[in-house]
């Protein structure tokens, strides 16, 4: 089936054990949805740590490619290191490409567009392969569709998880997805 985007939160103003707390808030809310957090430095530990402290342990654990049972290895999250970061984005690439994934986000779509492939191969936002400081780096690096690419890599593998019995799809769902209304929230 094919999976759309229902839902983003991004904003700089929001700590990092903060917005872990949120996210497993709206995990729970979603029934115990899978969470896959970037575990990558300072950031991604606290927000894991956070997320495991609050009692949320449906968290994704990466497979360890290097033995053949591909069985998970016991660290929560995805560590994005610049292989791990351009597989994910490849991935999320040809899902998108192939019309397993549905995004109508206007800002995500359009930083997918500020992704670039360096010369030893690996893919990275233009804002941090250009930046000549080091905390313009951090500035603005794609943060949206770095989580995008996460959910895909959670949702490529759920159906073989045990206990799932179905991920819910667009058609699942009866109703419709306007984005274009403004959401009020008071």
């Amino acid at each position: 089936g094919t999976c759309e985007k229902v839902l983003e939160v991004a904003s700089a103003n929001i700590l990092p054990a903060d917005f872990a707390r949120l996210a497993v808030a709206v995990c729970r809310w979603l029934n115990g949805a899978l969470l896959v957090p970037d575990r990558s430095g300072p950031t991604g530990e606290v927000f894991v740590k956070t997320a495991v402290e609050n009692g949320y342990v449906n968290i994704y654990r990466r497979r360890n490619e290097r033995k053949v049972s591909r069985e998970k290895v016991a660290e929560y999250g995805v560590w994005l290191n610049p292989s791990a970061r351009t597989q994910v984005l490849e991935q999320y690439r040809d899902a998108i490409g192939c019309a397993k994934v549905i995004n109508r986000s206007l800002r995500a779509v359009d930083e997918c567009r500020q992704f670039i492939r360096r010369m030893d191969g690996s893919i990275e936002h233009s804002a941090s392969a250009y930046a000549k400081d080091p905390t313009e780096a951090r500035a603005a690096h794609g943060d949206v569709v770095i989580a995008d690419a996460l959910a895909w890599t959670g949702l490529a593998e759920a159906e073989a998880m045990p206990g799932v019995y179905k991920v819910l799809t667009a058609a699942d769902v009866k109703g419709t997805n306007n984005l274009e209304t403004p959401v009020v929230v008071p």
